[in-house]
């Protein structure tokens, strides 16, 4: 079945997503902004592949919920051709927690759409979508697993946005010529496709979009003009507010280059390198999991509170530090403590009282006494000071203010990046998050000093991060109170400064 007229009017297609469907190279990698339809080009091409002839189609996706959206594609595809299929979820394998979703079709080809990683990659032959491959965990492994495909007569389609000039994405777009300043590799065999928001909105995406009618800033306009004109595009008024309507919702310039315009930014400042948020992403993390479930819940529970007002957020951090049995280089099983988000509270411009008032029903979770929250670090730089001295008088040793110094800073930023590079930490899969994580800058000051900062911008100043490193350093404090170690060492009790005194370090 190919794109003739009655496809072609049941499912109009842009000319690059056309472009793509219509290629039939075994090898082909896209380069694209977001918003520009691709992973619903890609769920179609496949629909049309496997209605041809029976064959397998194997999505891999960055994650659970992506894997869901992509089958949700192909259904709705399938629904509007008047196709009936089987739609099955099942376990990938046994012993293992990663969910497959299959659509059987009537001349028994089959689509699997699941997460990627490199047994996964390995567990099916087919044709095969990397979808944002750039956001894949393990991406070399994944793709050297999944490579020898094409020698059984199947494709292998490589998609995303770019993800910093690093990683197997960065490599092979480098290799097929789509990195901006780079020399292909002559002996590349790739089909290369690349659209960026506004090639993709001069081939007619502004019009698919039903136009918003929200206020914009001159500037923006103007900017959004001026780079039409700078590309040599003849933009309509529409085609400059469309444009415009998106770059006011992106934070910064970095992000606006990278996610929209395909090109591959350098993160060699990023404290946080984009392949390690990526790595510690995770489908069993949380920020919104209901606090009255987590009493049911295994393991200890730890909270960062990193205080804000007015440009800053408050953000509320609320982690389960669980230990599992992790197996050995040599062959040893050991215990390793995992920390998993369950909860993320983010505030702006909130009244101190409500600030008070939300941390106070965290802290007292778990029933009379709340008990369940073993203990908290909280921001008591300048005006988190009220805050974290109201609630250490109403919480004892629970609570621990903590003063950001550039020495505090250095420690936190440390401790968490340790935790996340051993497997450590899981945090859930949300774009002001990452955004946060990827957005710590580590520099060397004249004096030779380390320091950890982030641009301030419209989604904060890191404050995510900052809230997560506080819970990191609460989870790594002793969990008795300072009289039961006190009584423990000989010592007398010396009040819960001795948390801060490296004794206990």
């Amino acid at each position: 079945m190919g794109l003739g007229s009655n496809n072609s009017a049941l499912v109009p297609l842009l000319p690059y997503q056309k472009r793509w469907i219509e290629d039939r190279s075994k090898l082909k990698i896209a380069v694209k902004g977001r918003q520009e339809g691709y992973s619903f080009t890609a769920a179609l091409e496949a629909v049309l592949r496997c209605l041809e002839r029976r064959t397998s189609w194997i999505f891999l996706s960055k994650g659970e919920r992506q894997s869901k959206l992509l089958m949700e594609k192909v259904g709705d595809h399938l629904k509007a051709m008047g196709v009936v299929c089987q739609f099955n979820d099942s376990t990938f394998m046994e012993g293992t927690s990663v969910k497959q979703l299959e659509a059987r079709l009537p001349n028994e080809s089959v689509i699997y759409a699941l997460p990627a990683n490199p047994d996964t990659a390995r567990g099916y032959s087919g044709n095969v979508t990397l979808d944002e491959f750039a956001f894949h965990q393990d991406a070399a492994k994944i793709y050297k697993a999944l490579y020898p495909t094409i020698t059984r007569g199947y494709s292998l389609e490589v998609i995303s946005t770019p993800n910093g000039k690093q990683g197997g994405y960065y490599d092979l777009a480098k290799k097929a010529g789509l990195v901006e300043g780079e020399e292909s590799d002559p002996s590349s065999a790739w089909s290369t496709h690349r659209v960026d928001i506004y090639e993709a909105v001069e081939q007619g995406l502004a019009e698919m979009v039903p136009e918003v009618g929200m206020p914009l800033a001159e500037r923006l306009l103007l900017k959004s003009a001026k780079a039409f004109a700078e590309r040599g595009i003849e933009a309509n008024a529409r085609m400059v507010r469309f444009v415009a309507a998106l770059r006011a919702g992106v934070d910064d310039e970095d992000t606006w280059l990278q996610e929209f315009c395909c090109q591959f930014v350098s993160t060699a400042e990023n404290f946080f390198p984009p392949e390690l948020v990526a790595a510690i992403v995770s489908p069993e993390a949380s920020a919104t999991m209901p606090l009255e479930m987590l009493a049911e819940e295994p393991g200890e529970f730890f909270l960062g509170i990193d205080v804000g007002r007015v440009h800053d957020r408050t953000v509320m951090w609320l982690d389960r530090v669980r230990s599992v049995t992790a197996h050995g280089i040599d062959g040893k099983d050991a215990l390793k403590k995992i920390a998993t988000t369950r909860h993320v509270v983010t505030m702006l411009k909130t009244p101190f009282a409500e600030q008070l008032s939300k941390a106070r029903e965290l802290l007292s979770l778990g029933g009379p006494g709340g008990k369940l929250v073993r203990r908290s670090c909280i921001d008591a730089t300048g005006i988190g000071a009220m805050l974290a001295e109201t609630l250490q008088s109403e919480f004892g040793h629970r609570v621990e203010p903590v003063t950001f110094t550039a020495q505090v800073k250095e420690d936190l930023a440390f401790r968490s990046k340790r935790l996340a590079e051993s497997g450590q930490i899981e945090i859930p899969d949300d774009e002001r998050i990452r955004k946060a994580f990827g957005a710590v800058k580590k520099t060397v000051t004249a004096a030779g000093n380390l320091r950890f900062d982030a641009a301030r911008t419209d989604a904060g100043h890191a404050d995510e991060f900052w809230a997560k490193a506080l819970a990191d350093l609460a989870a790594d404090q002793p969990t008795q109170s300072f009289e039961q170690y006190a009584a423990i060492i000989g010592q007398p009790v010396m009040g819960p400064d001795v948390f801060t005194s490296g004794m206990f370090q």
